[in-house]
């Protein structure tokens, strides 16, 4: 959703090289894919701050898959609106 705010136009996840209109379903941004990125980190980070005791290298695991996760869903999402959603 903050794509939106992206001053690049966004691009198609279906056809990266055409570009679409701001909130069009299926519509992706370099602002927006790197914010689910950096939501998906801190929620790693928080999980592993916050729960027991883990190591460093535990909580570095966690935001890494935190970051797949943000942006992943983040994409599928994407793709499942261009494709699915009417």
């Amino acid at each position: 959703e903050l794509g939106i705010l992206s001053k690049a136009p966004p691009r198609l996840v279906t056809k990266p090289w055409q570009m679409a209109k701001p909130g069009t379903n299926g519509g992706i941004s370099a602002l927006g894919t790197a914010a689910s990125a950096a939501g998906g980190i801190a929620m790693g980070l928080c999980h592993g701050l916050f729960m027991f005791p883990l190591s460093l290298r535990d909580v570095a695991a966690l935001a890494y898959v935190g970051l797949l996760a943000g942006a992943g869903g983040s994409l599928v999402d994407s793709l499942l609106g261009a494709t699915v959603q009417a």
